[in-house]
């Protein structure tokens, strides 16, 4: 699913500079799935290294204070989110790669882009990479690597009373926050709205909480990545008012849909590929023969009308949403937000497939825009289910899918043209730039 993550760490003597450059100035190499994302050349030596030469002790600095927003942030934008994501945000006026890291649930996504520093520097870092790291994989290699700078610093302090100590009872600190269990939870939360420890309401974070409590940690998580800093007022919005309000579904889980998904649950296998696997197995249980799953069929599934899938628009939601609140696991209620038909039907099959792979414990099953490995599953399970790439590969023939074969395609499954887009580029038809067109 993913590769391996370290940092390496070779202290150099520098040619000059203060008390602190001597110390903590190194080579720090990282690498992600063997690939070195720090490899350089520097022009006027012509020489190849696969680390930067920047001070250590700034960069775990770095890693300490952006330790949550780097672990659990996912993409984003503004000042906010590169100085934390960015590692050019450790500055100090060195030189860095064009570097970040991005945070998710089990992996965290590592982007590298090469860049010449022209005429300023003989340096040009030449690592493109796009890689996601085991989330304990990362987590283990900054923790290595801080203690060996805190292990130095150690060492130092005992010989100059005056160094540095900041970074010593920072990383005490965050070890204290990883190991309480709602400190850590307060900062995970708080990293999924995009702030700093301690930036977010002390009551906002006592609501979600309490939330948490009653629906799980993981919805909560992903509302809070969603609405961020409205996460708590959407949060009652939705099981306060609009649970009462929603459409009962029934579904018939058979006991192949149930091995399937707790099968699933463990499996080291990108989310995408759980989501179009899961809906594969369902069609055959359903026995859903066709290539189309028309909104009659849809209604059967789901005991549910015609009209609420087609025309059942509500208003006042912040999401769309499933809600598990009754005994029988096979039942659950839904309010679908979308006004558009095909919409309903995307974010219907979306909750449908979350139901089936959500932990028991789970009574929201939210649908969003983030890009977490909940909701790259619910959004290929939706298009695995409603439009099979070789249901839709039999459609076009040999033709080109230009835009009108995809706007006729779109119609034929009743789907949105950017999910024909979409399908198509994840099977290789389509290029990136049509999915943009």
């Amino acid at each position: 699913m993913s590769g391996k993550f370290r940092i390496d760490c070779r202290w150099v003597e520098p040619a000059s500079g203060g008390a602190a450059n001597r110390h903590f100035l190194a080579e720090v190499g990282i690498e992600a799935d063997g690939v070195p994302v720090t490899a350089l050349v520097d022009t006027h030596a012509r020489a190849y290294r696969s680390g930067i030469r920047v001070s250590a002790y700034d960069l775990a600095s770095w890693f300490i204070a952006n330790w949550w927003r780097l672990r659990w942030e996912m993409q984003g934008e503004g000042v906010s989110w590169n100085m934390s994501h960015r590692v050019g945000a450790a500055g100090n006026g060195y030189l860095w790669p064009d570097l970040e890291f991005v945070g998710g649930d089990a992996t965290v996504q590592i982007r590298s882009n090469p860049i010449s520093l022209g005429t300023t520097s003989p340096l040009r870092f030449l690592s493109e990479v796009n890689i996601h790291v085991p989330a304990d994989e990362f987590e283990n290699a900054v923790r290595d690597f801080v203690e060996t700078v805190a292990s130095r610093l150690q060492s130092w302090a005992s010989q100059d009373a005056d160094g540095p100590q900041e970074l010593l009872s920072a990383w005490r600190d965050l070890g204290q926050e990883i190991e309480d269990p709602v400190l850590s939870f307060d900062r995970v939360i708080e990293a999924r709205m995009g702030f700093d420890p301690e930036e977010a309401e002390p009551a906002v974070l006592a609501g979600l909480r309490h939330a948490a409590d009653e629906v799980g940690r993981d919805p909560v998580g992903e509302l809070a990545a969603s609405s961020k800093s409205r996460a708590l007022e959407d949060f009652e919005a939705l099981w306060r008012d609009v649970r009462q309000r929603s459409c009962l579904m029934r579904l018939d889980i058979t006991p192949k849909m149930k091995a399937e998904a707790a099968s699933l649950k463990i499996r080291n296998q990108k989310p995408w590929r759980k989501g179009a696997a899961l809906a594969e197995l369902v069609r055959r249980e359903w026995s859903i023969d066709r290539d189309t799953v028309d909104n009659h069929t849809l209604a059967e599934l789901c005991k549910v009308s015609v009209e609420w899938i087609h025309l059942g628009f509500e208003e006042n939601v912040p999401i769309p949403a499933g809600f598990r609140s009754c005994p029988d696991k096979d039942c659950l209620v839904a309010s679908l937000k979308k006004r558009h038909p095909t919409g309903r039907r995307f974010a219907l099959a979306r909750i449908i497939g979350d139901h089936l792979l959500a932990a028991d414990g789970d009574r929201l099953l939210p649908v969003t825009d983030t890009g977490s490995e909940r909701q790259q599953f619910q959004r290929a399970f939706a298009q695995a289910f409603l439009c099979p790439f070789e249901a839709l590969r039999d459609h076009l023939g040999s033709n080109v899918p230009d835009d009108d074969y995809i706007e006729d395609a779109a119609q034929h499954f009743n789907v949105s043209a950017w999910l024909i887009r979409s399908t198509l580029l994840n099977h290789g038809v389509l290029s990136s730039a049509a999915l943009a067109s």
